[in-house]
C-alpha cells in the first residue's frame, strides 16, 4: 500500500471514531508516531493531498460537533474556592449518576485542574464539552463512612477549594472547617454515596481518598455523562451557573 493510501486510511479511521465517539464499544488500543513523506512536489502539494482526503469528513464532523445541546443564561467560569462551572459540572455529575443508578449520590466532587475550558453565555455546543472534558475517564460512585469524611474535607481545604456538589464546605486560612451534607452535620455511623471519576479516586491529581467500600463504575465517560444530562434537560428553562455559597471562608469579613 503507497504512503497516500496509508493517509487516507489513516484520516478516516480518525474521522469515524470521532464521529462515534459516544459509543462506549470504540477504544483505541495503541498509538503509534511514524513521519511519512506524502507526495514528491513538496510541502505544498503534500498539505493540498492531505486537505483533499480529510475534506469529505470535514463537514458533518463539524456539523456534528455544532450541535447545540444547551443554553445558559450566564458564563460559567473557573475561580477558587467556589466556580460557576465547577457547581454546574458537578450538579450535571450528580445528577446524571442519579439518573443511572436510581438513587442520586450525597457527594459529587471533581478537580479544578480537570475542567480544560470555560463555557460562554449563550449556546453550548457538543464540541464546547468535549473541549471542557476531553479525557476517557469513566464516572464511579464509591461509599464513605461519615467518620472518614474528614480525610475527603481535608483535601479540599488543602487545595483552597474545588468543584463539589450535595454539600457546603467553610473553612478558615488555618485549616478549620465546617461540613454540611444535605444541610445536615456528617452523622459518623453513616455511610454515604460520593460520585466522582475512576482518575480521582485512584487518586489522581494527588487526592488522598478516605477510607471506601462498594466501588462501582457507572460505565459511562464523564464527557458523554454531561452530554446526556445536558441534553435530557435542553428543553426546559435554560442553564444558571453562578455561585451559590457551597464553599465559602470562615475568616472572611
Amino acid at each position: 500500500m503507497n504512503s497516500t493510501k496509508v493517509i487516507h486510511t489513516v484520516i478516516h479511521a480518525l474521522a469515524f471514531s470521532l464521529l462515534t465517539a459516544c459509543s462506549p464499544s470504540l477504544q483505541p488500543h495503541s498509538v503509534r508516531k511514524e513521519n511519512i513523506v506524502i507526495g514528491k512536489g513538496g510541502a505544498t502539494e503534500s498539505k493540498e493531498q492531505i486537505e483533499s482526503m480529510i475534506l469529505p469528513y470535514r463537514v458533518p464532523l463539524q456539523t456534528t460537533m455544532a450541535e447545540v445541546i444547551a443554553t445558559t443564561d450566564a458564563a460559567a467560569v473557573k475561580a477558587l474556592p467556589e466556580s460557576s462551572l465547577g457547581n454546574l459540572v458537578c450538579d450535571l455529575m450528580r445528577s446524571h449518576a442519579g439518573r443511572i443508578s436510581g438513587k442520586t449520590p450525597d457527594i459529587a466532587f471533581y478537580n479544578t485542574g480537570g475542567l480544560r475550558i470555560e463555557l460562554p453565555k449563550g449556546d453550548i455546543t457538543l464540541s464546547m464539552i468535549y473541549e471542557l472534558a476531553p479525557f476517557e475517564n469513566e464516572l464511579e460512585t464509591i461509599d464513605v463512612l461519615g467518620k472518614d469524611l474528614p480525610v475527603f474535607f481535608s483535601e479540599i481545604v488543602k487545595r483552597k477549594g474545588g468543584p463539589i456538589a450535595g454539600m457546603t464546605l467553610g473553612f478558615d486560612s488555618k485549616g478549620n472547617y465546617k461540613a454540611l451534607i444535605s444541610g445536615k452535620e456528617v452523622n459518623p455511623t453513616q455511610v454515604y454515596t460520593i460520585v466522582s471519576n475512576d482518575y480521582l479516586i485512584n487518586g489522581g491529581d494527588n487526592y488522598q481518598m478516605p477510607p471506601f467500600s462498594n466501588r462501582t463504575s457507572l460505565k459511562i465517560k464523564l464527557r458523554d455523562a454531561l452530554i446526556a444530562e445536558l441534553r435530557a434537560i435542553k428543553s426546559t428553562t435554560p442553564l444558571h451557573p453562578t455561585n451559590d455559597g457551597r464553599i465559602y471562608l470562615l475568616d472572611t469579613p
